[in-house]
């Protein structure tokens, strides 16, 4: 069972992989609609 600051560290992460996907997606994947 993860603790709370586990949950909130993974959070995080996911916030920041989400902003870079959305900011470099485009230049990783140019033919590919990220959802």
């Amino acid at each position: 069972m993860e603790s709370k600051r586990q949950q909130k560290f993974a959070g995080v992460i996911q916030q920041d992989l989400a902003a870079i996907f959305q900011r470099e997606g485009m230049n990783f994947l140019p033919n590919t609609l990220i959802t």
